[in-house]
């Protein structure tokens, strides 16, 4: 006897479409019980996820989380103590310090670098003597984070090592050593400002321009953007060519500083990288990169690209306005102003978002609206954030 094939039409074909899907919960985070009772389980991954966990779960409870954590600092599994590490440095507590140093000499990298990470993190003479022998490592990925917690801890010093190691040999050391100067001249209205940074500008300068001829790729296009940064055009040529694919990078990773490229061309005002953002903005075709060129247009004060953030702002869906609060800061768009502020009003937009895109614009209608939001603001978060920005500008 023949078999009857079923008719898998209609809705019974939904139903078996609809049977094959299987709900999978994503795991809950151990409570501070449960992850203090993984931590001596026989598994590694579940000692590393235990540990993971109580990052989050110990600060309730900081120096019972800590003194828990501490032993898997010479866990055999290498995944084990560097998430370990990772957690002393989010509770932050001074004591495991001695503890931590040893593993700067790690023989996994992950762990060494998660060690510089949680002494920046928890901070101290002890911690920044760690974090300096870090820095003098012949390991590449200790002088790495040593830099960024340098940075992060003591701008000045910071300053001198991101100078210093310009001429890294590595490449990842020296162009992050370009981005870290770009980010410390950035101009953020409402964020603090190191004082002393528009005395070095010079000095950056003069340190920059011989970098822009290193062999490396990503070395010159994170140089052309710092000098973007300190209002230098010399390396727009640089950046017009990473922009439009033009220049390959030697080293991986090239994404991650397309839009900062992107965006330092939105600090220029030559001819060439306009043609480049408007290449760019103007795709058919949606885009990370099409949305951060008009961005940049925006910047410089081109009106099609602030229309666009405009419309944005006006959308039925609240998703687009969130969307076009951040692209109006960003772009330190007025003509965004007035909307942004009847939004807030309205309660129509996330309040802390928008207070920090009114200081991005920064002009002073923008500047009365975030001081007003601090006094009678009705959502707290916004209202908190809108007093600190005030407080640091008036720093």
């Amino acid at each position: 006897m023949s078999r009857v094939r079923p008719d898998l039409s209609g809705s019974s074909r939904r139903r078996s479409w609809y049977a094959r899907r299987v709900f999978v919960p994503s795991p809950l985070r151990r409570n501070l019980r449960a992850a203090l009772r993984d931590l001596t389980s026989a598994r590694p991954e579940v000692r590393r996820s235990a540990a993971q966990d109580l990052a989050i779960a110990g600060q309730d409870e900081p120096a019972t989380a800590t003194l828990a954590l501490v032993p898997l600092l010479s866990d055999v599994a290498p995944r084990v103590r560097a998430e370990a590490v990772a957690a002393l440095g989010i509770l932050g507590s001074p004591e495991p310090v001695e503890s931590i140093l040893p593993l700067l000499d790690d023989l996994d990298s992950q762990v060494r670098q998660n060690a510089v990470i949680a002494l920046g993190q928890i901070g101290g003479e002890r911690a920044l003597a760690g974090i300096e022998r870090a820095y003098r490592s012949e390991q590449p990925d200790l002088t790495f984070q040593a830099l960024l917690a340098t940075m992060a801890l003591d701008v000045a010093s910071g300053f001198d090592r991101a100078l210093e190691c310009l001429g890294h040999e590595d490449p990842w050391i020296a162009s992050e050593s370009a981005l870290q100067l770009a980010q410390l001249f950035a101009d953020e209205p409402g964020e603090p400002q190191w004082e002393a940074r528009d005395g070095k500008r010079a000095r950056v300068i003069a340190a920059l321009r011989p970098a822009l001829a290193r062999a490396d790729g990503r070395c010159r296009v994170s140089v052309a953007i710092a000098l973007s940064a300190v209002g230098e055009a010399e390396g727009a040529a640089v950046l017009c060519a990473f922009v439009q694919g033009a220049a390959e990078l030697e080293t991986d990773a090239a994404a991650d500083l397309r839009l900062e490229a992107i965006g330092a061309l939105g600090l220029l005002d030559d001819a060439d990288s306009r043609a480049v953002l408007e290449r760019v903005a103007w795709r058919l075709f949606s885009s990370v990169d099409r949305d951060a060129a008009r961005v940049a247009l925006a910047r410089r004060g081109d009106a099609r690209a602030t229309a666009w953030i405009v419309d944005l702002l006006r959308s039925p869906w609240a998703t687009r306005r969130q969307v076009g609060v951040h692209m109006a800061g960003a772009a330190r768009a007025p003509s965004a102003l007035g909307i942004i502020v009847e939004l807030l009003e309205r309660g129509d937009i996330d309040a802390e978002s928008a207070v920090v895109a009114l200081a991005r614009i920064g002009d002073p209608s923008a500047w009365d609206a975030v001081e007003r939001y601090a006094r009678t603001g009705r959502d707290l978060d916004g209202r908190q954030r809108a007093r600190a920005l005030s407080d640091n500008r008036r720093a």
